[in-house]
């Protein structure tokens, strides 16, 4: 949170004096001690009385052991600030104002009342002092300063020099319950939900006293992918882990950040990096440009290029496939009539997040018998590549022609003889011959323009023959997802209907994406700011920091990795 505290100070001659002081903080603490960020005096005033924090993007205050705090005359314990609001706190006046841009918090502190009676009041009350005594406050002070170093200084010191080293994975060479207890001494705070097993254990990653957390400490145990693959932003790689992950801080998520964070970057990310192809983002409902699938602009080619979904691109799959006749209503198959949705083909992933790819086999076969001769319903051409086709239809003529099961008129008697009569070499060569002739003949039919191959696929033709275009349906192999660098998860949406989002029913032709664009989206989800009646969104809801396909982010230690294994 950022946050400006204007202190203002009327002096004797009734001039206001007001010093800034801007804050980057997660919490602006109040009270009498000096380790607030705003320090207040008076005796009615507790060492911690007040927090203000952030709360779904808005400043909020609460007491901290329940004193006194009154907000706009009125008494409470906790409310959200606006601008306008007052609020008081022994003898000062806190007035909310409205924060600039950048600001998460504006405040300003005035000291409205002397708090000189209340000091008065107290020291007549006050009839013993150690001053009177036999130990002075000067002698008092120094031994227990002397104390306060021994305790909490040399013994935790010395008990981490003699401690030996701790692994987390081998709670055998834990320490002992003394060193653990003098460790803890110097506790920041709690340890975050994810790390709160290893408890009072400080040596599973404060591995050398008096030095800062290292990145060896986490990759002995965490092994991260990289946040871009772009040589230009190496220089991520330089900060520590704990600069982002900032442990001691309660139960809150070590990966969960405001999107402040990512805009710091992505906000004007030209400015940096003049030569990224990203485009800028800072909040997905006011600053996100539209979506920019991977598509496929040459059939068959494993190329994609990111285009705009402004522009209605079009997409090269290789495939003839008209959602909108799939969908029209009942449909005539070998099984009968069906009715199919979009559920009869697409199917997630084991996760429910992606769609996994359109098997023939599985999605098209039950209705698509690609059945080739009528003295054989039965049996149905390969789906494959032609030469598999081709393969496919010579060992079947050939293996009922050899057999002399061959009913056709055009084959030669021999593959029409009588059970029982071997072939000689001649009869043979010759039923080979016209066993190559009839597959070629079959080939053609499936792969003319109105063949059965030709229903679905794109086919080419030059002076060497026929060739169907590689289908290419994301997901394919290298390719799992139309927008690779985005989180989506089907799952997460199943109660809404999937042509909620994508036209699949008014689509006649396979080269539409059937993609919504980015105002379909902002119609359910806002921004990181909680909005009324949308769903609060920020930058990783969508997008990952870490990404393994770029790599690791640091280098594993190897021998703790092994000790490990």
């Amino acid at each position: 949170m950022r946050a400006r505290i204007s202190y203002v100070t009327v002096k004797r001659s009734g001039t206001r004096a007001v010093r800034d002081v801007v804050l980057d903080v997660e919490v602006v603490r109040i009270g009498r001690g000096t380790d607030n960020e705003v320090q207040l005096a008076g005796l009615s005033v507790a060492l911690e009385h007040a927090a203000i924090h952030l709360r779904q993007g808005r400043p909020w205050v609460e007491t901290v052991r329940g004193d006194d705090l009154r907000v706009g005359g009125s008494v409470v314990s906790a409310r959200a600030l606006a601008p306008g609001d007052v609020l008081r706190i022994g003898a000062h006046e806190l007035r909310v104002r409205r924060p600039a841009a950048g600001e998460d918090l504006a405040l300003e502190v005035e000291q409205i009342e002397s708090s000189q009676a209340a000091s008065v009041e107290l020291a007549e009350r006050t009839r013993l002092g150690i001053h009177r005594g036999a130990i002075t406050r000067r002698r008092l002070a120094w031994a227990a300063a002397l104390a306060s170093v021994a305790l909490f200084l040399l013994l935790p010191w010395w008990s981490q020099r003699n401690a030996p080293s701790f692994d987390p994975r081998h709670p055998e060479h834990e320490s002992s319950a003394g060193a653990r207890v003098l460790a803890s001494s110097w506790s920041s705070g709690p340890l975050s939900a994810a790390h709160a097993h290893f408890g009072d254990r400080c040596a599973a990653c404060h591995t050398t006293g008096f030095e800062q957390v290292g990145d060896d400490a986490c990759t002995a145990c965490h092994s991260v992918g990289a946040h871009t693959g772009e040589p230009s932003h190496a220089g991520l790689r330089i900060s520590r882990c704990a600069d982002c992950h900032q442990e001691h801080r309660g139960g809150q998520m070590l990966a969960q950040f405001p999107d402040s964070t990512c805009s710091q970057c992505h906000g004007n990310l030209r400015a940096s990096h003049p030569e990224t192809q990203l485009l800028d983002a800072s909040d997905f409902a006011d600053a996100h440009a539209e979506f920019r699938p991977a598509i496929l602009t040459e059939a068959g080619s494993t190329q994609q290029k990111r285009l705009s979904l402004e522009g209605s691109p079009r997409e090269q799959s290789g495939l003839r496939f008209p959602h909108q006749k799939h969908l029209a209503g009942p449909l005539k198959s070998p099984r009968g009539e069906v009715t199919l949705h979009c559920g009869s083909c697409h199917r997630t992933d084991a996760r429910g997040e992606i769609m996994q790819a359109i098997d023939f086999e599985r999605d098209c076969r039950s209705c698509h018998l690609l059945s080739f001769d009528e003295r054989a319903p039965d049996r149905h051409a390969v789906h494959g590549a032609p030469a598999a086709l081709q393969d496919d239809l010579f060992e079947f003529y050939a293996t009922r022609a050899l057999r002399g099961e061959e009913m056709d008129e055009s084959a030669p008697l021999a593959a029409r003889r009588r059970p029982g009569r071997e072939l000689s070499p001649q009869e043979k060569a010759g039923v080979i011959r016209w066993v190559g002739e009839k597959t070629a003949r079959v080939q053609r039919l499936l792969l003319s323009e109105e063949g059965a191959c030709a229903t679905c696929h794109v086919l080419t033709r030059d002076e060497t023959g026929v060739t169907v275009v590689p289908a290419r349906l994301i997901p394919f192999s290298g390719s799992e997802r139309w927008m690779g660098k985005a989180i989506f998860h089907h799952q997460s949406h199943a109660a809404v209907a999937c042509e909620s989002c994508h036209a699949a029913r008014t689509s006649a032709s396979a080269t539409d994406v059937l993609l919504p664009g980015i105002a379909r989206c902002r119609e359910c989800h806002g921004g990181g700011t909680p909005r009324l009646g949308k769903l609060t969104s920020p930058c990783t809801s969508c997008h990952d920091f870490h990404r393994q396909r770029f790599g690791v982010m640091r280098a594993v230690d190897a021998a703790k990795a092994e000790a490990g294994s």
